[in-house]
């Protein structure tokens, strides 16, 4: 019998693609990224910022904090597409956001809505599948729509959810949120 060798990476990752529309759907977006750079911000004022990820637990309760302190003239908040209403912040989240100034202790999860759509003049998903999630649900607020990693400079630009990872894997996804929020500040700085 003879062995065989590992898959390389990039194999693996269209492997998963192909089983998993979430995958497909950040994979799709990454390479979209990659190909077109930067994108602008929407044309219009920009005071209200909606900050989304799955479970509102982890990566959009620190977004949404971490960007607050850069930009105090904004109003931010979070919400999960997958969230249940209550739930705190990850114990690794709010051990590393401490890290990095946020405090999550009185985080409660909340589940993204029409009226939180409504009211956001753009919103911040982490991966391709949450763009894609709000376009098919909510088609009106397409424009409005860029996912966090797309003000990353260098790839990867997808920002993965550290939920159940050791601390210093959500150190690492906390220090992409970190570069990005810098990155929106800058470009809010100058269109202001």
């Amino acid at each position: 019998m003879r062995a065989t060798s590992p898959k390389p990476s990039w194999l693996r990752t269209l492997a998963r693609a192909v089983r998993s529309t979430h995958d497909r759907q950040d994979l799709v977006w990454e390479l979209k990224r990659r190909r077109s750079g930067e994108p602008a911000l929407p044309p219009f004022p920009i005071r209200k910022v909606m900050v989304i990820c799955q479970g509102n637990i982890c990566r959009s309760p620190f977004a949404e904090r971490q960007l607050a302190k850069h930009c105090p003239q904004l109003e931010v908040r979070s919400a999960g597409l997958k969230a249940r209403n209550g739930d705190p912040a990850q114990p690794a989240a709010a051990r590393v956001g401490l890290e990095f100034g946020v405090t999550l202790d009185d985080h409660a999860a909340h589940l993204l809505r029409d009226v939180d759509v409504e009211w956001a003049d753009l919103i911040l998903g982490m991966q391709g599948w949450h763009q894609a999630s709000v376009h098919r649900r909510w088609p009106k607020a397409r424009e409005r729509v860029r996912l966090l990693g797309d003000f990353l400079a260098d790839a990867p630009h997808t920002i993965e959810d550290p939920w159940g990872a050791p601390d210093d894997y959500f150190h690492g996804v906390f220090e992409q949120i970190a570069r990005a929020n810098t990155r929106i500040a800058e470009l809010l700085d100058t269109t202001t």
